[in-house]
């Protein structure tokens, strides 16, 4: 990630204003190449960053009913998620407020 914001940083057309700039992990690298803090601490801010999204995430996540939950740890989920998405696909088994 660093590399790829390095090359970034140099083009020269790009700024913090910009959405591509401003996400996590590239915002707190910014700052690093622009001077502005140090390596050790763009990449504190970066993890703290990220935890706060997927805080954010989960909390809409738990908030949307027809969200299913998958065990990532579980052995059989990557099985399980593809014949989710089958059905999905084929439309069978859509509850609401899915696509």
């Amino acid at each position: 990630l660093l590399e790829e914001a390095r090359r970034l940083h140099a083009r020269g057309d790009l700024d913090e204003s910009m959405p591509s700039v401003r996400c996590v992990g590239y915002r707190q690298l910014w700052e690093f190449l622009e001077g502005r803090s140090t390596l050790p601490q763009a990449v504190e801010r970066g993890v703290i960053a990220t935890r706060q999204l997927a805080r954010r995430q989960l909390t809409w996540l738990r908030a949307e009913p027809a969200a299913e939950w998958f065990d990532a740890l579980d052995s059989a989920a990557c099985g399980r998620i593809s014949d989710r998405i089958g059905r999905w696909l084929e439309g069978a088994g859509d509850g609401p407020g899915l696509c």
